[in-house]
């Protein structure tokens, strides 16, 4: 036998299931010495007792073996016997509490980190947002980077916005219909021997506008 199953028997002392020295050492697997050592260590002065043979003799109730067997297994190697299962009721209380203890403590540190990210959020959104007005107002592409920008192939782009009357082609540049016209801008370039272009530019106004329609279609 290598766990206190024995507490399951109709071995009764003073109402309670109780084992022997003896038992206990036979259960745990040590010898009867290190059970009394251990004991002695943990300072039972009292404990049950029951004659046998005319001889009163020491006896442990499931509590009292639980702790005795914890306290063997910090000092000797008894894995091997199972000495390290839960085989009572006592114990498997024990087990459940401390796993419970765990469980707040953990609930309580994420709490925390929660508490702590949701700060950082807090302090971090007028940032954030101020960054990303930055960019909206910085936001000015040509109608090729454009349609990347978006997700959509180029000649697919073009030919939607032209088909909505947003953009037409004129002398073989791109120009925006009038009522479209805040959502775009003309840039002007130079190229060759003093010759000047303009080049259609899509603004923050635009890039709304095109995500809507390409959201559509």
């Amino acid at each position: 036998m290598n766990d206190l199953s024995l507490f399951n028997s109709n071995q009764k002392a003073n109402s309670k299931e109780v084992v022997t020295t003896k038992q206990l050492a036979e259960i745990l697997g040590v010898d009867v010495r290190t059970v009394q050592l251990t004991v002695q260590r943990l300072g039972f002065t009292k404990v049950l007792s029951q004659s046998t043979g005319g001889r009163p003799t020491q006896v442990f109730d499931e509590e009292q073996a639980t702790l005795i067997k914890q306290e063997i297994a910090k000092h000797h190697n008894l894995a091997s016997r199972q000495i390290d299962t839960v085989s009572t009721e006592f114990e498997e209380n024990q087990v459940i509490a401390n796993a419970m203890a765990i469980l707040q403590r953990r609930n309580v540190e994420l709490q925390k980190r929660v508490k702590e990210a949701e700060r950082q959020l807090t302090e971090q959104a007028p940032k954030v947002e101020m960054y990303n007005k930055l960019v909206d107002r910085s936001f000015c592409k040509c109608l090729r980077d454009t349609a990347q920008f978006i997700g959509e192939h180029e000649k697919h782009f073009l030919q939607v916005l032209q088909d909505k009357k947003i953009i037409y082609k004129h002398a073989g540049h791109y120009r925006a219909y009038a009522d479209y016209a805040d959502c775009f801008e003309l840039k002007v370039y130079t190229y060759g021997e003093n010759k000047t272009g303009q080049q259609l530019l899509v603004n923050i106004k635009g890039l709304e506008l095109v995500k809507k329609i390409f959201k559509g279609v």
